[in-house]
């Protein structure tokens, strides 16, 4: 897999997107933990992403066409609003 050299991340979280872009399975225990930004360069890359406190691997962040969406256990997708909250957490970790 290749990573784009223009990547927004600062260089120590390239290493970061790489590790966890290449895993194939990962647990939600025993996940690296991304923050927000991270997590959104995964989900650009075609990646779902939980976090930590869901414990929940069915509960993700996704694109959805083109929109940032949120799928929970009844198997619906909610559009996914971003707020101060979200953008605090470091907790993101990419699932497959």
């Amino acid at each position: 897999m290749e990573f784009s050299t223009t990547s927004p991340l600062p260089a120590f979280m390239s290493e970061w997107k790489k590790e966890v872009l290449e895993t194939k399975s990962m647990s939600v225990s025993t996940s690296i933990w991304l923050n927000f930004w991270a997590a959104m360069n995964a989900i650009l890359n075609d990646k779902r992403v939980t976090k930590k406190e869901w414990a929940n691997e069915r509960v993700y962040w996704f694109l959805n066409n083109g929109i940032l969406s949120l799928h929970k256990e009844d198997w619906v997708d909610y559009n996914w609003i971003v707020n101060d909250w979200d953008l605090s957490w470091q907790d993101w970790i990419v699932i497959n």
